[in-house]
């Protein structure tokens, strides 16, 4: 997820304090999904940041590093 996270906001041109502000998200929250922290995300914060990037939640995942 940390990977498509960052594509997608670097798609739409936002730095994580952006993402973080226009998501209603902590800017730590952002930052440790995207670098990979171990938490466990519940999914009202999967929708604010599937809402903020213009995507479907299961665009926030990268299936295809699930499935190695």
């Amino acid at each position: 997820m940390a990977n498509r996270v960052h594509e997608l906001r670097w798609q739409k041109m936002m730095t994580v304090t952006e993402l973080a502000k226009k998501s209603g998200l902590s800017r730590a929250t952002v930052w440790a999904i995207e670098n990979n922290v171990e938490r466990g995300y519940n999914l009202s914060t999967l929708v604010k940041l599937a809402k903020t990037l213009d995507t479907p939640v299961n665009e926030l995942f990268d299936l295809e590093a699930l499935n190695q």
